[in-house]
């Protein structure tokens, strides 16, 4: 170190000559530095900074290079930093700098510039500094400066009173007193500005110097509001732009009045006898006010529930289960800050103890033994108590609302109700209610029995279906107060009325046996009644028809098949008027072995179990009643294959490709086979059958076969009609000879014999007379319409038409079979159709010509 300073010493005395005296080779000016410089420009800094100052480098011809760039301080005549580059280019050039300097400052040399930097500056730094360049060939330039030192106060604190606070909360003081406070900042220079703010805003720049050292701001507050609480107050003491101020800030502390105290009840008034939870809420105080409960002067106990609050809100809780007494006291709820002597503040709570209406009904009536009968006048009379008051009076009657209707002799004024003549459509169980707030209240009920004539009952039946020498028994049931009735028949006919008197009754009811004799014995029967108030007005009226065999069911359909089990439902048909059962029979479809046979009283609804697995079958379904049964609707069906005899593995077979394809070659020839046999076939059996069936008949004729009874009615001895020979689809593809005309045939006498009884005008009148889609008509057995029109000729005789005889003109003989020709004359209707046959002997002949069926067009 010693030898390194020696160096400096001798490098600034060599430099020294070479300043005065100048550089051989190089002219130097005099010393006159700055009469070319009129303005010094002034550089600022703050202790502890950085201070930069410029020195322009600038050759003044492009030619030329510096040689020496020499900074001075004050007026002293030794460079405080040297660049020697007389030898070599400034970028390279030694730099010498003083010993005081040397660790805080440095050059930075550019092309143009070569500034002197100086950091961390210190106080001292102040005062002028020189910049001197020297150039090889032009001449010496100089520059000259002025730095100013910026010294920041070294403290900063605030006072109030005897206390001395550096940050921080303040206080606390109490809401409404005086506040002042002083700022006080010691050192700097220049001397600070001491300045009052509220976050951005500027409350007081006003200070003064309480010494030398020291500059003050005083801040008074007349009145602390509560705004101020925990208000943020800074003081700055700022003495430069270069640096933030030195700041010191305080928050203050108040204690500030409850501003608010609420009870916040529940939504419905308190109920008497019911425990309430009350809650009151604090807002505003600082700190958190303590909440007391009073009633009239007594002081409450509070729950256990633990008051919660914040720094402003206090809530407490107290359970009360007020009396009716309570009504009209005064609860009290009362907020205080223990800080504050003064500051309590109450919210008063008008107890409302209410509870929903009580009611009572009282009953009066117009007549002096006071009895309800038709005709008298009644009073109902509802008395209410009720806290608040009830907004209405509803009157009710069996769960309904009653309103005013003087038509019916109901009146309504206000908690009153009257009944004039009252009658049995007033019967019924009567109740007041009315509501408040609190809720809906309703008296007892009271039942008005009403004394009344009989009437009919609902009945589920009023016809009734029975068959000559048949029995049916008829129920009569009235509805009557008092129970003693005392019942009358009487039978309406198309000939006469007369009373029946073969009947019994039991109190309300009545059964009367029918049983008719003839045609003449149908007609109407009506019941009466009579009790102590009166004679029934209007009778109960009961149809009698002769009954009829029932309907087929329709929209059978199979549902939840399984391997043992299916479930069939149907829509039950006509019963003609008499109680129908259902009855379903399973059949194996190849041998036609019975299987199940159900019966249901109810609905054809059937579930099926106990069947063979992977099964072909038939089902039959029918109803039937003491008139007969009715046809059966036929349905096939099978059984899901048993999940026991599926296969588990099933391996493939080999096959070659010739061999597959020579067996397709010999099944398709076997199908075109089969084909062309139906089809020759078919066409023999039109041939031989003499009609031109549609693509759709065969399958619509076997359909119509099935339907077709093959058991005559067990009861029928002597029918109006006697039944043709029934056919067959077996006998059909037996025997080519029996064409549709006998199938027709016999489904005509089919349904004349079920409606032999009815006369024509009966028949027509009947919506289900038309033929259904099983029936066969006489449109369909004749011939195809020509595509083109023809002409109706007059020379031909006018079409026959069947003449039916409703009437049983002719005399029929009693016998069922009809074996001889006589017996053929008693046909009681006459078409073309039926002269063709009355030359047979007997309807199963197959030698007779077939009868040529024609239609006149």
């Amino acid at each position: 170190m010693t030898k390194w300073r020696l160096h400096t010493y001798l490098y600034l005395l060599i430099l020294s000559p070479v300043a005065l005296s100048g550089v051989p080779g190089i002219k130097l000016k005099p010393v006159h530095y700055y009469d070319e410089q009129k303005e010094y420009p002034e550089y600022r800094s703050v202790v502890g900074r950085k201070l930069v100052l410029p020195c322009n480098i600038t050759p003044p011809s492009p030619d030329d290079r510096v040689s020496l760039v020499l900074w001075y301080r004050g007026t002293s005549g030794n460079p405080l930093y040297g660049v020697d580059a007389r030898n070599e280019p400034v970028e390279n050039a030694k730099h010498v700098i003083r010993d005081e300097y040397s660790s805080r400052t440095s050059l930075n040399i550019t092309a143009r510039s070569a500034s002197l930097v100086i950091q961390p500056v210190t106080e001292d730094d102040a005062g002028e500094y020189r910049c001197r360049v020297d150039y090889q060939r032009g001449r010496t330039s100089h520059r000259k400066l002025n730095v100013s030192i910026i010294v920041p106060p070294k403290d900063i604190y605030i006072r109030y009173g005897d206390h001395r606070y550096e940050g921080g909360r303040i206080g606390p003081f109490d809401e409404g007193s005086y506040l002042n406070l002083t700022c006080e900042a010691v050192g700097g220079n220049p001397p600070p500005i001491v300045s009052w703010w509220s976050g951005s805003i500027l409350i007081d720049d006003t200070y003064w110097r309480v010494s030398e050292e020291a500059v003050a701001n005083s801040l008074d507050i007349p009145y602390l509001y509560r705004n101020y609480s925990m208000m943020a107050l800074t003081c700055n003491a700022s003495n430069t732009n270069f640096i933030p101020p030195r700041s010191i800030t305080v928050k203050i502390d108040l204690n500030l009045k409850p501003q608010i105290v609420r009870i916040s009840s529940p939504r419905s008034p308190l109920l008497a006898g019911i425990e309430m939870e009350i809650t009151c809420q604090s807002q505003g105080s600082l700190p958190p006010a303590e909440i007391t409960w009073w009633m009239e002067g007594k002081k409450l106990k509070a729950s256990q529930k633990p008051v919660t609050g914040n720094r402003k809100v206090t809530t407490s809780h107290i359970f009360i289960s007020p009396r009716k007494e309570d009504n009209g006291k005064k609860l009290v709820c009362r907020a205080k800050n223990p800080r504050l002597s003064e500051s309590a503040l109450e919210d008063i709570w008008k107890l409302d103890v209410q509870y929903k209406p009580e009611l009572y009904l009282e009953l009066q009536t117009s007549d002096e033994d006071n009895v309800l009968r038709e005709g008298t006048s009644v009073y109902l009379d509802c008395k209410i108590n009720a806290n608040p008051q009830y907004r209405e009076v509803q009157w009710i009657l069996d769960d309904h609302r009653l309103f005013s209707n003087p038509v019916n002799g109901i009146e309504i004024h206000g908690h009153t109700l009257m009944i004039k003549n009252v009658s049995r459509e007033h019967e019924g169980s009567y109740r007041c209610a009315a509501d408040n707030l609190i809720g809906k209240g309703e008296s007892k009920n009271i039942f008005l029995d009403v004394l009344f004539s009989p009437i009919c009952a609902s009945r589920p039946k009023t016809i009734y279906g029975v068959g000559k020498e048949g029995k049916v028994d008829i129920l009569c049931e009235l509805i009557a107060e008092p129970l003693e009735v005392v019942f009358r028949w009487r039978f309406n006919t198309s000939g006469e009325t007369v009373d029946v008197n073969s009947f019994s009754s039991n109190r309300t009811s009545s059964v009367a046996t029918f049983s008719p004799k003839s045609k003449y014995d149908y007609g109407t029967l009506y019941c009466w009644g009579e009790n102590s108030i009166g004679v029934q007005q209007e009778p109960c009226v009961f149809n009698i028809i002769p009954s009829a065999r029932p309907e087929p069911v329709t929209n059978c359909s199979v549902e939840n098949q399984t391997e043992r089990s299916f479930t069939v439902n149907c829509i039950a048909g006509e019963d003609g008027g008499l109680n129908q059962r259902f009855h379903l029979e399973v059949y194996t479809k190849n041998s036609h072995r019975l299987l199940v046979n159900h019966t249901r009283f109810d609905q054809p609804i059937f579930e099926v179990n106990d069947l063979p697995p992977d099964s072909s079958l038939r089902i039959s379904i029918y109803g039937s009643t003491a008139r007969g049964k009715s046809p059966a609707v036929l349905i096939d069906t099978k059984t899901l294959l048993s999940t026991e005899k599926q296969p588990g593995i099933v391996f493939p077979l080999l096959i070659s490709p010739l061999v597959a394809v020579l067996l397709g070659i010999i099944i398709v020839l076997v199908i075109l086979g089969m084909i062309v046999l139906i089809i020759v076939k078919q066409r023999r059996n039109r041939l031989q059958q003499g009609v031109s069936l549609g693509p759709g008949d065969d399958q619509k004729s076997n359909e119509q076969i099935k339907n077709i009874d093959d058991q005559p009615d067990p009861e029928d001895k002597c029918p109006d009609v006697v039944p043709p020979r029934n056919v067959s689809s077996e006998d059909m593809m037996k025997n080519p000879a029996i064409n549709m005309t006998d199938l027709g045939t016999q489904r005509i006498y089919e349904n004349l014999r079920i409606d032999r009884d009815r006369t024509y005008e009966n028949i027509i009148a009947r919506e289900d007379f038309l033929p259904n889609q099983e029936e066969l008509m006489y449109r369909e057995l004749s011939p195809s319409e020509p595509k083109t029109q023809l002409v109706r000729r007059t020379d031909v005789e006018h079409t026959e038409y069947a003449n039916i005889d409703h009437q049983r003109s002719h005399n029929l003989r009693p016998c069922p079979r009809m074996e001889t020709g006589e017996e053929l004359d008693g046909f009681s209707v006459e078409t073309p159709l039926m002269n063709s046959l009355k030359n047979d002997r007997r309807w199963g002949r197959t030698d007779r010509k077939r009868p040529v069926v024609s239609t006149a067009v």
